[in-house]
């Protein structure tokens, strides 16, 4: 999988998502799925190391990704079976993809087969699995089926964030510093809906990033969260991961 600059940002964002998705993951999800990997492949001690250090990020060698990535395969192909372990598996297995280990062919239907189920998720769920198998899309040369909407590639939408960025709106004459909440809200608001609007923010981003996650309100966050989102041009060279975060007050995210 080739990938300039600004898709890099991109890729590294939606692979930090997911592995927020596998931390919050319930533990009885990687004991599912480590059990149904045959004996005859793995015994259940390996099968087990094997999966924990994938979710620890690490990377297999083979065999043993041979036999662990059928069993997440299977497990995300199945969420009538177990919804925690599906959403588990396929976290686990967009990542492998989008650090080029398994081919993306092996996730090409999962939009268009499992869209229904992954809208049933968690917001932060399905928007962060959407980003995923949307940015495993853009980079292929055979695009494969990818979520359009932006209901579904959002954890929140711009008419939910919009309020409560223009709570933060000061009526100050003097112009603020470009990095204080009200100058902060003020060029979002404009980003909301403006892919010009957009660079400003991922420009402020890059350069601020940082110092930014460490004095904002939620709101402000959510804001750069959605903006990431919306516009696949948001790409903050060099900027920090923007947080997966839990709504912000007065935001109710939908399922």
């Amino acid at each position: 999988m080739s990938m300039s600059i600004a898709d890099g940002f991109r890729t590294l964002q939606a692979i930090q998502d997911l592995r927020v998705l596998v931390a919050l993951a319930p533990v009885e999800a990687q004991a599912r799925i480590a059990a149904g990997i045959p004996q005859s492949w793995m015994a259940p001690d390996d099968a087990q190391a094997a999966l924990m250090a994938l979710v620890a990020g690490e990377s297999l060698a083979e065999p043993a990704h041979a036999e662990v990535v059928p069993a997440l395969q299977k497990a995300a192909a199945f969420p009538q079976d177990d919804f925690p372990t599906f959403i588990f598996a396929t976290a686990l297995l967009l990542e492998d993809v989008l650090k080029g280990v398994t081919p993306a062919n092996e996730i090409e239907h999962h939009w268009a087969t499992f869209r229904g189920h992954y809208r049933s998720a968690q917001a932060v769920e399905r928007a962060a699995i959407a980003q995923a198998i949307r940015r495993i899309s853009l980079v292929q040369d055979a695009p494969i089926s990818m979520p359009q909407s932006l209901a579904d590639r959002t954890t929140a939408s711009a008419a939910a964030l919009k309020p409560l960025l223009e709570a933060k709106l000061s009526r100050r004459l003097t112009p603020s510093a470009e990095t204080e909440p009200d100058a902060v809200a003020r060029l979002l608001i404009r980003a909301l809906g403006s892919p010009s609007g957009a660079q400003q923010a991922a420009d402020l981003w890059c350069r601020h990033g940082t110092e930014l996650m460490g004095s904002m309100p939620d709101a402000i966050l959510a804001g750069f969260r959605h903006v990431y989102e919306a516009w696949d041009g948001f790409s903050p060279e060099g900027g920090p991961m923007i947080p997966l975060l839990d709504p912000p007050p007065g935001v109710e995210w939908p399922h």
